[in-house]
């Protein structure tokens, strides 16, 4: 049992830390395209769906989103041509406009192009506390097994 449990400690730190679930983000100094949806009367569509469709693209939708709170939707084309954009909010009131695009944006995800560093999270953890962690679930599952193991021998007895 001892070099069961021992086997167990030294496996739980051996491995190296590995962060599976971490973000992160940057700016993109790209030139992005504002379109802003009103209704007649000039009040913004706020969080209206919207829907982008490249050039020669008809089905399939490059990007969807929705306006924000004034009604503006940005997007960064990536290509030259007429671009659709189709608002709808969701009440029976729907606009299409189409945007001609002239030449290509500047490509986003470039690194060198950007204008903060990329920023990243992990989930806050250090390897110390998730070892930690780990060796106290182990220590309890033991701890539980020998509890078990005992009472059973004193049922017996």
């Amino acid at each position: 049992m001892r070099i069961v449990l021992l086997t167990c400690l030294l496996l739980a730190g051996w491995g190296s830390p590995v962060q599976a679930h971490g973000l992160g983000w940057q700016s993109d100094p790209a030139p992005a395209m504002v379109v802003l949806f009103t209704y007649a009367g000039g009040e913004p569509m706020a969080y209206a769906s919207i829907k982008v469709f490249a050039p020669n693209e008809a089905e399939v939708e490059y990007q969807n989103a929705h306006t924000d709170k004034t009604g503006r939707f940005a997007i960064v084309p990536g290509a030259a041509g007429p671009w659709r954009i189709v608002a709808d909010d969701g009440m029976g009131h729907r606009q299409e406009a189409v945007l001609d695009v002239a030449a290509p944006q500047a490509a986003s995800g470039a690194s060198a192009n950007m204008t903060t560093p990329p920023q990243t999270s992990s989930t806050g953890t250090s390897f110390v506390l998730r070892l930690a962690l780990g060796l106290s679930v182990l220590g309890n599952i033991f701890c539980g097994l020998y509890g078990l193991r005992k009472r059973k021998n004193e049922v017996l007895q």
